[in-house]
């Protein structure tokens, strides 16, 4: 709110504002030399402290305007217009303003001036004056009263521990004063009416002590509310001292608030008092060493102890003590002697010794160096000692070493392309030109050309003798021999000398090599098949393999004594007819081939493989490689059925085929199904049996068909089949052999549909065997075995020998034949002549595959019996 004050204004209530105001009117009323002026001021009538902030007046400052008027009737000049100087306020403008340079009868002047408000203790009004005045002594003045508040300030209050509170001492054994570091504990409160803003507090530096590790010398508080409290710690650590001192922790908490956020603070201090610290001083007393003299061939004495006398002059005592020492290059630790000895804890004002065994090395130039111990504890409070040792040298050999190669060229003789001569010899020369023997003196040659053969000695590095007298002469010869390349060479041979007591020493010498007049082979090589042999299934072997390779001379002569040798991987192999080396058995001539091929016999497998076949070829030291890799597929699991072709029956008559199934282990077969096909004009089918037969139990059958077509299919989840011989049996009756058919006899066939057959679906594979049926009317019997003539055979099944033995009531022309499943011969075991009796015969199947065979038994040319044999292998 803005109010106007003139002179004419009489007050308000207030007693003393009246008197105030009365005393002004009187003066401001006051006729000066014959001047009258009036003049008024206009501003607000109260300034509020910002209770949001804390930091400011509202408004932060604020204008007055002053209006003059000239009452009289005398101009005046020169008017100016002035706040008169107040405390209270302070003006921020002009703090005086020219009103006008003449101010005539009835003018009136304005002029506005900027104040701001100085913070004050208490709320109260406080009066502005401003005076004005003229030339000639015009004088008047006017006032404004306002009502100022007090100014909101933080007031922090730092409380530091209680005297005495904190009391530090110094233990020995940790090295360390405690507590480490010491906690001092302090508090702040804010007892102002205004909150204390970005509020810290400070430790100042103070000597003999110092912030703990990460403990900062300032923490921030932030902003502390009226009457809050924050209680805080210092860590702090103290500097170790030689004396008693009490020391001041000075403390100040800084805080900003009131008009302005002026920066507020206040301490506290605390004294404390920190003890001396007890030492450990070691002193250390290193014994001199011994004189070390070379005396015939050795150093003595050698080893030799060394002392240290180690002392704890400090009044601490000191905790896990060792001493290191330093040795210089020439000398060792003799065992048990260790490089750092423990010698423990040791009291105030002891003393302990220590002692090492050196030994000196061997050293061929007179050493000077010394010996050094280092003591320690375990807070590292060290010393330190050293002596001098003079060490001589030895006397010493020294090898002298040249080396000479006869002859120094290597030539070539132009009709055969060989060097001539084909070795040269290497001599290495060492002489002794030292002062002692060379003890255990080794010679090694060093020949980066791998295109060498060492003769003799065969072994690059030799023993030349255990001793070398001074001014003695050794050699030691290599014979050496060059192996043919097509560029000229020239060939360094590098000597080194070795020894046990003397350095090493190298030379080198060099021999010229000719260019050889070389064959240069280069061979290619490839399988038929190409790239994938097969397996077949008709024949149950693999197709043929052959391995074909081509060795062309592409060099400058013939290459001579060539050979080539087959490398085979492991599951391929040659036939019995078939070498793995072969051989041209005359030279190769320049820009001619050599072609070699195997016939190869691969292993037979249940896995494919991507096998790779080698050939090397071989002229002398030349050789030359080429392969060819070929994929050898994988043989599927095959079975086989068979149905027998040596059954006879008569019209009427039911008889049995069996169908036999090859060893059926690990193919994991439990599916099959087969379709059989017969003439049904000849023989009639009645059912399929499966008493004894490998179907027996827990297998599911069905069947079905007639007509001259019939068929099974057999399941089993669980297990496999497993077993050889019978696999099911189909009985039969003949219908053919009555009528005009009485005196005939027919042949049904009993064959497999191997389209429509199959085992697990057709995941294994099957061969499939066929067989027949002989019919007959009645009058035509044939091939029944009868008591006075009997086959049999044992073991069977076989493997691959079986005795065949037969019987006959009397002597008669007799032949035993043995025929394949297809009714093929295979062999005639007799023909002749047997007596009446039994009779046993041998019949070896090496080299036949497995399946049924036959032993077919004749009497005076006619077939008897019959027996069938089962070969598994």
């Amino acid at each position: 709110m803005t109010v106007r004050r003139t002179i004419r204004t009489r007050g308000r209530t207030a007693l003393v504002l009246s008197l105030f105001l009365l005393l002004f009117l009187i003066n401001a009323n006051a006729n000066t030399n014959g001047f009258e002026m009036e003049c008024s001021v206009a501003g607000p009538d109260a300034v509020f402290f910002d209770k949001v902030n804390f930091n400011t007046y509202l408004p932060s400052s604020f204008i007055i305007d002053v209006l003059l008027v000239n009452t009289g009737s005398t101009p005046v000049d020169s008017v100016v217009a002035f706040p008169r100087s107040n405390q209270r306020f302070t003006v921020i403008s002009d703090p005086s303003i020219l009103l006008t340079n003449q101010l005539l009868p009835g003018d009136s002047a304005r002029a506005t001036f900027e104040l701001q408000v100085n913070p004050r203790s208490t709320s109260g009004f406080d009066t502005i004056f401003v005076a004005i005045s003229g030339k000639e002594g015009a004088r008047t003045e006017c006032q404004l009263v306002i009502w100022v508040e007090k100014e909101y300030k933080p007031d922090n209050i730092l409380t530091c521990p209680a005297p005495g509170s904190i009391s530090i001492s110094f233990v020995d054994t940790l090295n360390s004063y405690i507590p480490d570091p010491i906690p001092v504990y302090l508090s702040v409160i804010n007892n102002g009416d205004a909150p204390s803003k970005e509020t810290r507090l400070l430790f100042a530096a103070t000597e003999g002590i110092t912030p703990a590790d990460g403990q900062s010398r300032t923490l921030d508080l932030g902003v502390l509310a009226p009457m809050q409290r924050i209680d805080t710690v210092f860590y702090l650590r103290a500097v170790p001292r030689r004396n008693d001192t009490t020391v001041t922790l000075p403390f100040t908490v800084q805080g900003k608030g009131g008009l302005g956020d002026r920066i507020i603070e206040s301490g506290c201090e605390h004294d404390i008092d920190i003890p001396p610290i007890r030492e450990v001083l070691f002193e250390l007393e290193c014994e001199s060493a011994p004189k070390i003299e070379f005396v015939d061939g050795q150093y003595n004495p050698n080893p030799f102890d060394w002392e240290v006398v180690v002392r704890n002059t400090g009044n601490s005592r000191a905790k896990d003590v060792r001493a290191v020492v330093s040795l210089p290059v020439a000398y060792v630790l003799e065992a048990p002697s260790t490089s750092e000895i423990i010698i423990g804890d040791m009291d105030a004002f002891s003393e302990t010794t220590v002692s090492w065994k050196i030994r000196a090395r061997e050293v061929f130039e007179p050493d000077t160096s010394e010996l050094r111990v280092l003591v320690f504890d375990m807070f590292n409070r060290t010393a330190e000692c050293g002596d001098s040792l003079i060490l001589p040298a030895m006397r010493e050999p020294d090898l002298e070493v040249s080396c000479e190669i006869v002859p120094d060229t290597i030539r070539v003789n132009t009709q055969n392309g060989l060097y001539q001569p084909t070795d040269f010899t290497f001599t290495a020369i060492l002489r002794n030109i030292g002062t002692d023997p060379a003890d255990s003196v080794y010679a090694e040659i060093i020949i980066a050309d791998p295109d060498i053969r060492l003769l003799e000695p065969e072994q690059t590095r030799v023993f030349v003798d255990a001793e070398i007298a001074p001014s003695a002469l050794k050699q030691v010869e290599w014979r050496i021999a060059p192996l043919p390349t097509p560029q000229p060479r020239d060939l360094e041979i590098r000597l080194r000398i070795s020894s046990g007591n003397n350095p090493t020493v190298t030379t080198a010498c060099t021999v010229h090599i000719e260019a050889a007049l070389l064959p240069e082979l280069h061979c290619a090589a490839a399988t038929l098949p190409e790239d994938t042999l097969h397996y077949s299934i008709a024949t149950l072997e693999y197709d043929p393999l052959h391995f074909t390779a081509t060795l062309r001379n592409s060099g400058s002569i013939a290459a001579q004594e060539l050979e080539a040798t087959l490398l085979l991987p492991p599951n391929i192999s040659l036939p019995a007819t078939e070498s793995a080396i072969k051989y041209l058995g005359r030279p190769l001539p320049e820009d001619s081939t050599w072609t070699v091929q195997w016939e190869l016999v691969p292993e037979k497998k249940r896995n494919g493989t991507l096998d790779t076949i080698r050939v090397e070829f071989r002229a002398g030291e030349l050789t030359a490689e080429c392969f060819d890799a070929i994929f050898i597929i994988g043989i599927p699991p095959v079975t086989v059925f068979t149905v027998p072709r040596n059954i006879v029956e008569r019209h009427g008559r039911e008889f049995t085929v069996p169908i036999l199934i090859d060893e059926s282990q690990n193919k994991d077969i439990q599916d099959i199904e087969l379709f059989i096909n017969y003439d049904a004009s000849l023989i009639d089918f009645i059912e399929w049996e499966r008493d004894s037969t490998l179907l027996a139990d827990d297998w599911s059958i069905s069947a079905s068909g007639g007509d001259g077509r019939i068929s099974f299919h057999a399941k089993r989840s669980d297990e496999a089949l497993e077993g050889i011989g019978e696999l099911i049996r189909m009985r039969y009756r003949v219908r053919f052999g009555d009528g005009d058919d009485i005196l005939r006899w027919a042949v049904s066939p009993v064959e497999f549909d191997s389209l429509a057959s199959a085992v697990n679906r057709g995941s294994v594979l099957a061969r499939y065997y066929n067989g027949q049926v002989m019919v007959s009317g009645d009058c035509l019997y044939p091939l029944e075995a009868t008591k006075q003539f009997v086959i049999g055979n044992s073991p069977n099944p076989f493997n691959p020998v079986t005795v065949i033995h037969c019987s006959i009531s009397e002597t008669r022309e007799v032949s035993l034949e043995v025929r394949d499943a297809l009714g093929r011969q295979v062999t005639t075991l007799h023909e002749g002549t047997l007596e009446a009796g039994t009779h046993r015969f041998h019949f070896d199947a090496a080299g036949l595959p497995s399946g049924y065979y036959f032993a077919l038994l004749r009497l005076d040319g006619r077939p008897i019996s019959i027996r069938r044999m089962l070969l598994l292998r």
